[in-house]
């Protein structure tokens, strides 16, 4: 995290300077020379540029931190604390639901402010000023949904990732963006051909080509899950201090995570799901066809699983003209490449970017989100990917990717407490839903996906 400190002091350093620039300018006198004018506009236009791309560094290291899981729990602060952020001063207030013991039980005040419990509704309400704040920190918010003191606590949308599920490490990394309120599409204008330059000849007529246009629509699409409990496990568990209402509430809001992760990589695009990266049309795609699959090193290029990486690499090169941002793979998968060893008993993955011919560097050890580089491209490890297609229902897919060019609109995930539909039998219900959309049809051929026998369940 010292890196993510360096950066926002250099920010802050970059708007001072532009500031300063900016003071020199409107200090000028109207009849100054035209040069010293010249010269300020100069220092100024540079000073901006260098805020821009201060900027630009500390937003993707704060999304690389994010996508590694290690962005900080918020720790319960006294009231009296004072954080100092880019020289304002801010106190910062405690969390008024934490997860320490003794705190108050979150969906037992929702359930209590629907009977009129006017000190569960003040707690709420101080909740949802707070979680607002944070929503506006992240550009995540739920001004498409109703009832917005019942979002979540801010301490279980931090912890409940470390619950025995798989996580959400490709959703994080995408271009993700605050669900537009009250739609249920949102269409991206697109150009699917563009105008046209050629050479011409003295007095030839120069030949206009129109664009092609159309669009990209992205269907909203409703997540949603219900737990019931009894009304003697919800009351008494709380008061002997296991709070089993906040145990399931924490798992609800793990498989809503998983699940959202679940749209964005292998979404059908039907019934109700999002289309997801490996069910896009037109990807770019490599096939990896072989009973024999090595990592690389073998006299057949097609055994060689490093090759393939490399041919995916180049068709997001050479058909999107930038660079993919991540290789997207199993945990199993990316356990067979640092598995695998040269002739010598050396591996092909290295914890050191000076090994010997090195075919991957080894980074954080992982079940998830970034360990490490292929061919100086990131490498995500994510449980989701499925490992039961193919022929033999057992392979997995690998993703090279542009994660910028991946849209993934969210509001935030509602909690809410409900008893009228279960009064027969006395029980309370805990119900999550949330809104996303999601597309990775903006360019398709940012996206390639290794598929084959290659791929089935790796040996060791």
């Amino acid at each position: 995290m010292s890196e993510i400190k360096t950066l926002k002091v250099a920010v802050r350093d970059a708007f001072s300077a532009m500031e300063s620039a900016s003071a020199a300018l409107d200090a000028v006198d109207g009849d100054a020379p035209d040069t010293n004018v010249e010269e300020l506009e100069a220092a100024f236009v540079a000073a901006e540029r260098s805020h821009e791309v201060a900027v630009e560094k500390l937003e993707r290291a704060e999304k690389l931190v994010s996508a590694r899981g290690a962005l900080p729990v918020e720790p319960a602060a006294d009231t009296s604390e004072v954080v100092e952020e880019r020289g304002v001063k801010v106190g910062k207030q405690e969390l008024v639901y934490r997860a320490d013991f003794g705190s108050p039980s979150f969906f037992h005040d929702v359930y209590d402010a629907t009977k009129g419990d006017s000190r569960a509704g003040e707690r709420l309400a101080a909740h949802h000023k707070q979680v607002s704040e944070e929503r506006a920190s992240t550009g995540i918010n739920s001004t498409d949904t109703s009832g917005g003191e019942f979002v979540p606590p801010i301490w279980l949308l931090n912890e409940f990732v470390r619950v025995a599920r798989a996580g959400r490490p490709t959703a994080n990394a995408v271009n993700r963006r605050p669900l537009p309120p009250g739609t249920d599409s949102i269409n991206l204008p697109k150009i699917t051909s563009g105008t046209a330059v050629a050479a011409q000849q003295d007095l030839g007529t120069i030949t206009p080509t129109d664009p092609v246009t159309s669009s990209v629509s992205i269907p909203v699409i409703t997540q949603a899950g219900n737990q019931d409990l009894s009304r003697q496990a919800f009351e008494r568990s709380a008061a002997a201090g296991a709070g089993l209402e906040q145990i399931l509430g924490e798992d609800l809001l793990a498989e809503y995570a998983k699940q959202v992760d679940v749209q964005v990589l292998s979404g059908s695009g039907s019934s109700g799901q999002a289309q997801g990266i490996v069910n896009v049309s037109s990807p770019n795609t490599v096939a990896y066809t072989t009973s024999s699959p090595v990592v690389a090193g073998s006299a057949t290029a097609a055994d060689n699983l490093y090759s393939k990486i490399a041919n995916a690499i180049q068709l997001v090169h050479a058909n999107r003209f930038l660079p993919p941002s991540a290789i997207i793979m199993h945990p199993r998968r990316f356990a067979w490449i640092t598995a695998a060893a040269d002739t010598t008993g050396r591996p092909l993955v290295s914890p050191l970017a000076t090994a010997v011919n090195p075919a991957g560097i080894l980074g954080d050890v992982a079940s998830e989100n970034i360990v490490g580089q292929i061919q100086g491209v990131p490498v995500i490890v994510d449980a989701n990917i499925p490992t039961n297609t193919g022929a033999g229902t057992n392979q997995d897919t690998i993703i090279v990717t542009r994660l910028e060019d991946q849209y993934l609109f969210e509001s935030a995930p509602v909690v809410r407490v409900f008893e009228q539909a279960l009064t027969s039998t006395a029980a309370i219900r805990l119900q999550i839903f949330g809104y996303l959309a999601f597309t990775a049809a903006r360019y398709a051929k940012s996206t390639s996906l290794i598929t084959g026998t290659g791929l089935v369940t790796p040996s060791f």
